[in-house]
């Protein structure tokens, strides 16, 4: 018997996803019945009530759209369906499964270098966020990057933001502190910062698909 190829139903498809799953054999479908991966996509940011924090003065959520994929990962998180996430979908994803945001960072506006941290492995990775993860310790950090000079995140109450600075000098060694990729093996999750979705990047789209089959059982 031929092996059938696997069935992704993209959330929110308008931000674009499915030629990177088309390229590499996956079957792209409109219902979530019979999909072995959901993913979700790209976009504005998340409500800072789903992770406990007042909103930052340069947070702009989409409650709208977090209503609708509110109920479709906890659906699929509650039945262990793999699901995986690019950017806002993935700190969607974290902050469900228990995480946090830096609501925002600096410099994670254009391409820069991550490292794999099992491996060692220093790789591009595409960029275009201003928030940034924090993993709940249930989740095993995967990437991580060294770009950010600024972060800063807000109390559950009250409007005293936390800023926390960083400076490096361009002679020293990397302080690989930005958390990139997330793996919550147990929740079935999986949650990148980067874009690999984004055209002329094929090694990081190659990479996305090797954390998919890694971290994921579907």
């Amino acid at each position: 018997m031929p092996k059938r190829n696997k069935k992704v139903f993209i959330v929110e498809p308008y931000f674009g996803c499915d030629h990177i799953f088309k390229a590499r054999g996956w079957e792209v479908v409109d219902s979530i019945k019979g999909a072995d991966l959901l993913q979700f996509t790209g976009g504005g940011d998340i409500n800072p009530a789903l992770y406990g924090q007042v909103r930052h003065k340069t947070t702009y959520p989409s409650e709208a759209r977090d209503a609708r994929e509110v109920v479709l990962a906890r659906l699929a998180l509650k039945d262990n369906r793999p699901v995986a996430g690019i950017c806002r979908g993935g700190q969607l994803l974290n902050a469900l499964l228990g995480g946090s945001m830096w609501q925002d960072v600096d410099n994670h506006d254009t391409p820069h270098d991550v490292v794999e941290l099992e491996t060692g492995e220093v790789f591009i990775s595409s960029s275009t966020h201003h928030q940034m993860m924090i993993p709940h310790k249930s989740g095993k950090v995967v990437l991580m990057g060294a770009k950010s000079t600024i972060r800063r995140r807000m109390p559950p109450t009250g409007t005293h933001e936390i800023t926390t600075f960083y400076t490096r000098s361009k002679n020293s060694p990397k302080n690989w502190d930005d958390v990139e990729a997330i793996a919550y093996e147990e929740q079935n999750a999986f949650c990148i910062q980067g874009h690999p979705e984004y055209r002329n990047f094929d090694d990081f789209t190659d990479k996305y698909f090797d954390y998919l089959r890694r971290y994921l059982t579907f």
